[in-house]
């Protein structure tokens, strides 16, 4: 009976852990700007950050990607739109 026990409990233990480990979130950034009509792309090289000790989950909420946008204008009148985007991706 004891070993039934020690047996349910052993493997009740492992079904209620989660694997952690280290997780790595590559993000790749694009900014547009528009200034008096002419367009402006840059992208940049692949930034990667590592997540540490935590479950997939965890570290899928945590590598995200974001968008704004911005408008202004400057000295001589014109109207200066910036969109910049960020896509990640976990590895």
């Amino acid at each position: 009976m004891k070993k039934y026990f020690l047996i349910t409990g052993a493997l009740a233990g492992l079904f209620f852990t989660s694997c952690t480990k280290d997780f790595e979130c590559t993000c790749t950034s694009t900014t547009t700007s528009t200034v008096g009509g002419v367009v402006t792309t840059t992208t940049s090289d692949p930034n990667t950050v590592t997540i540490k000790s935590t479950t997939k989950a965890i570290a899928r909420d945590n590598c995200f990607g974001t968008e704004s946008t911005s408008e202004y204008t400057d000295w001589n009148g014109d109207i200066v739109t910036t969109q910049y985007s960020s896509d990640c991706e976990l590895n």
